[in-house]
């Protein structure tokens, strides 16, 4: 067997595994609770991570080709440019007590 049949071989038999597709966008404005988004193309009640941090929000509505979130966490440090990642997608997000008379 040749070097270029065995390196072959190798590569037919390598199995890589399908990654996550990951949505996002970046915040085009921003007022107190309120973010404004472009490039999102998600549900209504969809979550998104803003940034690096551990910021929270959820996709409140749309106006006009923008996405709106309002903050789940407090929203500190945001600035235009920064980047929103769908967390999940399916309009749901989790409840429980600590949600009870919000």
């Amino acid at each position: 067997m040749t070097a270029s049949a065995a390196l072959l071989a190798l590569a037919s038999a390598a199995v890589v595994p399908a990654l996550p597709v990951r949505r996002g966008g970046r915040v085009t404005a921003f007022d107190g609770s309120l973010v404004e988004a472009a490039g999102l193309e998600a549900l209504v009640g969809s979550r998104a991570r803003i940034g690096g941090g551990q910021q929270t929000a959820e996709i409140i509505g749309f106006r006009d080709n923008s996405a709106l979130l309002l903050g789940l966490t407090p929203l500190i440090g945001i600035a235009p440019g920064a980047s929103l990642i769908v967390e999940n997608d399916d309009g749901m997000i989790a409840a429980g007590d600590g949600l009870l008379g919000r």
